[in-house]
């Protein structure tokens, strides 16, 4: 799923609308649609490794992963006739992810998409794509990511902040191999995370992580009983992360229901969640 032989005429559609970007400055909205989908069971078991350093943990068809199997679809997005961006300096910004009932990896879904541009400013152009995942004649889940498309070059020096009196849920540092394994594993093959020529021309100091390589590797190191309650994410992606440095991830129960979780890098805080459980 989702490999590079599949979305090969898609990255070859990109590359052409790079050297050759539209005339035009506005987006339309407009929606697209995938049919009779299935999850490919050893694919799902490939990311889960991937995001598992034991190896064990198995979290059903995660959050995350919805956004992984959702790849061609966001190509297809990039390629759209109504979308007359160049992609290249495209930034994740944020992503909401919303639980609405169980999903069976088993069977086939749909996957319904909407797109439309928001507000702009002098640095960014802005636009949400909200992906919806139906199964059985029903909604199950849905997630909105907000992209903006860099105009200016971005300063991510940043301030370093305070260690915040949270428990240390996990220490990573992402390596080349495991870079590249979710590249092949993601379908996303942005030369922003694979070649740091790209990302120092955008304004970055090196490769950066995909940011959704990092918020799963926090859902998939928690315990199977949070997992299970877990209906609602929040994600903010203040500040890119890079490969080869160490990543510290805290977090904090701030009551029952909800879990707040800072991702660092280099004393820098770089993302934060916001997780709803159910009760």
């Amino acid at each position: 799923m989702n490999s590079i032989h599949q979305l090969l005429p898609s990255y070859l559609c990109l590359a052409k609308k790079m050297v050759l970007p539209s005339s035009s400055c506005d987006i339309e909205p407009f929606s697209i649609e995938m049919t009779d989908q299935k999850i490919d069971v050893r694919h799902h078991q490939k990311y889960t490794h991937l995001l598992s350093s034991s190896r064990q943990a198995t979290h059903g068809c995660m959050p995350s992963y919805q956004f992984v199997i959702s790849q061609a679809l966001t190509l297809a997005v990039l390629n759209h006739s109504h979308f007359t961006l160049s992609p290249l300096g495209l930034v994740h910004k944020s992503w909401r992810w919303e639980k609405y009932g169980s999903f069976d990896d088993t069977e086939t879904f749909t996957v319904r998409c909407h797109v439309k541009e928001l507000p702009r400013n002098r640095r960014f152009r802005v636009f949400s794509q909200q992906v919806e995942f139906w199964q059985y004649g029903r909604e199950v889940s849905r997630f909105e990511t907000i992209f903006f498309k860099v105009l200016e070059k971005i300063r991510t020096s940043g301030s370093v902040l305070p260690r915040i009196t949270q428990q240390k849920s996990l220490f990573w540092n992402c390596s080349d191999q495991e870079l590249w394994k979710y590249v092949h594993l993601s379908g996303d093959w942005n030369p922003i995370h694979l070649f740091g020529v790209f990302s120092r021309m955008l304004g970055f100091s090196s490769r950066i992580i995909h940011g959704m390589f990092v918020v799963g590797k926090y859902l998939q190191s928690m315990n199977r009983e949070t997992f299970d309650r877990l209906n609602h994410i929040e994600c903010e992606f203040q500040k890119p992360c890079y490969v080869n440095a160490p990543i510290e991830i805290f977090h904090s129960f701030s009551n029952d229901i909800c879990i707040q979780v800072n991702i660092f890098q280099e004393g820098r805080s770089k993302i934060d969640l916001s997780l709803g459980l159910k009760k």
